[in-house]
Parts: structure tokens; sequence; C-alpha cells
């Protein structure tokens, strides 16, 4: 666990009534697990998160497996979350729209590959579906990505510095494509073509790959058919039909 993942937590900290570092250390520990298990941890690991996170043998975050792994996907999460809007915010006025984007990206790909097991249980959550997140509004915190991005695009619309038909959805597949590669193929990419993305010169590589990547893509001239995002929202009681309109109404609750 690093300082940087004891600060970017969600809220269940101080529901839970919990240290930041001790929560923090907790769910470290429940990561693999719950990757591992799902909700079907057994007594052996709920005892090894229990002595990670220094808790109470009857401390209500083992109560309930099926609360354990949804708040472990949480934490999961946040980790992978680039800096808090407020902080970015501050920043990005002093930053080009170009330079704004390359530290997105940036971020983004750092804390991925700082934050392996995260990426597992994301994976893992979207192939076998254990917390059913698409049909219930109760599991994940509302993510600060899209606004961040949002307001980089429109800074960059303003200026004439990016082109306009794309959306922060659209920006947010392309980064998250590459941030979970190492994931998905590390194994059989280095098996095939010898390249181990694990290497600490490949994922230096891949960073700069994927902030080229992105900022050829905002900058480029070609033309495009479609309107406003290459993407499109499928409405939701959850998401409604604008994810970036609802952040910017709920943004408070990332303020410090």
């Amino acid at each position: 666990m690093t300082d940087d993942s004891a600060r970017h937590l969600p809220h269940s900290a101080h529901r839970y009534g919990l240290d930041p570092v001790d929560y923090a250390r907790a769910m470290e520990c429940a990561l693999p697990i719950a990757v591992e298990y799902g909700t079907d941890i057994p007594k052996a690991q709920l005892v090894a998160i229990q002595r990670a996170g220094n808790l109470p043998a009857k401390h209500a975050l083992l109560s309930n497996n099926q609360d354990l792994y949804e708040e472990a996907l949480r934490y999961a999460l946040a980790t992978l979350w680039p800096a808090e809007p407020k902080k970015f915010e501050d920043d990005i006025a002093s930053l080009t729209p170009v330079q704004a984007v390359r530290r997105l990206v940036r971020e983004t790909l750092a804390r991925a590959q700082r934050n392996p097991d995260s990426m597992r249980l994301v994976a893992a959550e979207n192939l076998y579906n254990r917390a059913d997140v698409p049909n219930r509004i109760d599991v994940l915190e509302q993510s600060p990505v899209i606004l961040q991005i949002d307001r980089a695009l429109l800074r960059g619309h303003d200026l004439g510095a990016f082109r306009t038909g794309v959306s922060a959805e659209d920006v947010y597949l392309l980064i998250l494509g590459l941030s979970g590669f190492a994931t998905l193929h590390r194994n059989t990419f280095y098996a095939l073509y010898g390249m181990d993305v694990r290497e600490a010169h490949n994922e230096s590589g891949v960073i700069e790959l994927a902030c080229d990547a992105v900022v050829a893509f905002l900058t480029t001239p070609m033309r495009t058919n479609q309107d406003n995002s290459y993407t499109h929202s499928s409405p939701s009681e959850i998401v409604g039909e604008s994810v970036a309109a609802s952040l910017y109404d709920s943004e408070e609750i990332w303020q410090e």
C-alpha cells in the first residue's frame, strides 16, 4: 500500500469508522482474495484481511462476504482514478489543453501499473458480474474521470486545439483500453511476441504510447461522419442520459 492509495479512498473508511490507513491495508489484502474467490471468501482469508487492517474480529466490514467483495471493488476503482477533480481544476489553468490531456493519460496509466490487483478485480467483475453493477445504484461511487476529461476537452475546444465530434467517453475508452492491456494480455503477448509489458522500460513506453495516441486522436484534422461522439450512452435509471452532466451536478462530493 502507498500513501497515494491511502489518500484516494472511497467514503467507506469513514462509514465503517476506520482509520484510512487501516482501511486501505485491509482492502489491499482483500483485492487478490476477491479476484480468486469472489463472494465465497473462506474464513482463513477473512482472518488475513482482519489482521492486515488491524480490525476487530467481528468488525462490520467482515460480517458479510457480498458486502466485503463490493467494498473491495469500490476501493479498486478508487485506486485507479486519477487525482481528485478539485486538484486537477486548480492545476489545469496553468496547463495547455494538450498538457492537461497528457497528464490525465499519464496518471491513469501509472495508477493502473501501480495497482495490478485493482485492475484484476475490475476485470474479474466485468467477466463474472458478481456485483451486478449495471443494474444497481448502490455499489459503485461516482467516478471523477469523465468530468476531468470533459473539462480538458472543453478548454481544448475553446482554444481551438482539439477537434469537435469527440466526447469524454470516447477519450476514456481509448485510455482504458491501453490501461488494461497488461492485465488482460501480458502473458499471451509475451509468449507470442517476446515483449513483457511489465518490464520498466515497456511500462514507460506504454504510457508515452497512450499519451501520443490520445493527443493524436484529439488533434487530427481527419474528418468524421458522427455528430458529437463516436460512442453513445445507453440511458438507464443508474446513469441517466448524460454521465458528464450528472457528475457536474454532484461533483461537490469530491471536494476536500
